[in-house]
């Protein structure tokens, strides 16, 4: 019998697992690629220091933060301030419509046109009827007698239906309109004018909780709240044969679990095999797993009998091509968890602070509240000496009796891999840690060796379980366990 590492499995018994299918208890700081091989992960080092927060790239490139409470640009090694004068909070959103980028804390909402930000104002809206008859009985037509048979423009000229667009959160631009959330509804801008809503037809879908999610499929939006995930299908604001503005959209659930905020990406259908679907599909975290949106509206829970994630309200993600490996990788303050979207595997990420995700160029990066740091190297917080730390990388197989009630012996356990230093092997019998740190010396990270452990003559048990990891930080890629297993002559009682 051979363990791999085709995933984390965190909702069977570990004693109920099926060692031929691959699944492990426990995968820790480990990529899994699509073979079921289990390499450690990257570390992290400091580019830019500083409290860095809502880090964004659009798509022209452009990667916009927020720094010190201003927004930034960053080019891959510093921040560039936008403004002096103008000032946002931590959180702050960001959406390209056309060749410009929304920004929006929920409070303040604005437009970055190359290096220039301004707030969205209109000193026109009116807010009273009282305010509009000023200002067209200050407006009056000029004289008729003065006319000397000339026309003269119309004095009103002010759309008296127009609302300055409103600060949100979940901003997303989806044909020809911006959308964005405010508590508990999705507000829509006027078609082809982002700056502007029509206070009429400016709120377009309503929920029992706070919105916390936007995004468009191909026919429609996912609208995300904090208790379940919506469809909303059609094409937003429409004109009917008359001449009138009407809701376009019909509204249905599509999973009665809440989107966690923050954790919206999209990716091609197609690296999700499991989707059997063409197109564009849009992954979110939830307290139950991974989500994809189908093209149609549909959705389809990618961890479903695998995983559950941390029940939280906020995250970050991002989705990484890298090494031949299409990861979705979502953040939930120090530990993260990454979704191979191949083979559909999961495995956990620990000592992962991020409130950000991003690239920038062919670079991955996160940032934190120590600052912007390229995901790359063999430590964590590179840089940051006083955090810097190894990293601690390990598999955990599930509990066996590999098909037999009796008791066994086990003469050793095959290691294939490749390290660049040393593993160790922990055994556990009947659930129970027995035997730790059994080293094994690799010292070859360019080629593949099978090395043996062995643990201590004379243990026995009914269910082994075996622990891989890693000495000193050192990086591997573990290709598969190989124990051999002698009956004990007598049955277990």
């Amino acid at each position: 019998m051979r363990f791999s590492f085709a995933g984390m499995n965190t909702l069977a018994d570990p004693a109920s697992f099926d060692p031929k299918k691959g699944q492990c208890v426990d995968i820790c700081n480990c990529d899994l690629d699509d073979e079921h091989n289990a390499i450690r992960r990257d570390g992290f080092s400091l580019v830019v220091a500083g409290d860095i927060t809502s880090a964004w790239t659009s798509k022209d490139g452009v990667t916009y933060c927020v720094y010190s409470g201003h927004l930034c640009t960053f080019d891959g090694s510093a921040v560039t301030v936008l403004d002096d004068d103008l000032t946002v909070l931590p959180n702050c959103e960001f959406e390209q419509v056309n060749d410009v980028v929304v920004f929006s804390d929920n409070v303040k909402i604005g437009i970055i046109e190359g290096n220039s930000a301004t707030l969205i104002s209109h000193p026109s809206d009116w807010v009273d009827v009282e305010a509009l008859e000023t200002w067209v009985t200050s407006h009056y037509p000029a004289d008729p007698a003065k006319w000397n048979g000339t026309t003269s423009n119309s004095n009103f000229e002010v759309d008296a239906f127009k609302l300055a667009t409103l600060a949100g959160k979940c901003l997303h631009h989806f044909g020809g309109t911006l959308y964005l959330a405010i508590d508990n509804f999705v507000y829509a801008t006027k078609t082809h004018n982002i700056e502007q809503m029509d206070i009429r037809y400016n709120v377009v879908a309503g929920f029992a909780d706070p919105v916390t999610m936007i995004h468009h499929g191909t026919n429609g939006l996912f609208v995300g709240t904090e208790k379940a995930t919506y469809f909303l299908e059609g094409g937003g604001i429409v004109v009917d044969e008359s001449g009138k503005l009407q809701a376009g959209f019909t509204q249905a659930q599509v999973t009665p679990y809440g989107a966690i905020y923050g954790t919206t990406v999209q990716v091609h259908a197609g690296l999700i095999p499991q989707l059997q679907a063409v197109g564009m599909a849009v992954l979110w975290s939830t307290r139950v797993g991974v989500f994809a949106g189908l093209p149609g509206g549909a959705a389809v829970n990618l961890s479903a009998d695998k995983v559950t994630l941390p029940d939280v309200a906020t995250g970050t993600a991002m989705f990484k091509e890298h090494n031949g490996l299409n990861q979705y990788i979502a953040c939930f303050s120090t530990v993260a968890w990454v979704l191979n979207l191949v083979k559909g595997t999961h495995s956990r990420f620990t000592n992962y602070p991020f409130t950000s995700l991003f690239k920038h160029g062919s670079g991955y990066y996160g940032a934190d509240s120590h600052g912007i740091f390229r995901i790359e190297g063999d430590t964590d917080y590179m840089g940051v000496p006083e955090l810097a730390q190894k990293i601690d990388a390990f598999v955990l197989t599930p509990s066996t009796d590999f098909g037999k009630k009796e008791k066994k012996y086990l003469p050793a356990l095959y290691v294939q891999a490749r390290c660049d230093c040393e593993l160790a092997v922990d055994y556990f019998v009947n659930e129970q840690l027995a035997y730790e740190d059994d080293v094994i010396l690799f010292d070859d990270l360019a080629s593949a060796h099978t090395l043996r452990s062995s643990p201590p003559r004379g243990m026995s048990a009914t269910f082994w379980q075996f622990k891989l990891k890693n000495i000193n930080g050192s990086a591997f890629t573990a290709f598969n366990l190989e124990p051999t297993v002698t009956v004990a002559t007598s049955r277990t009682r």
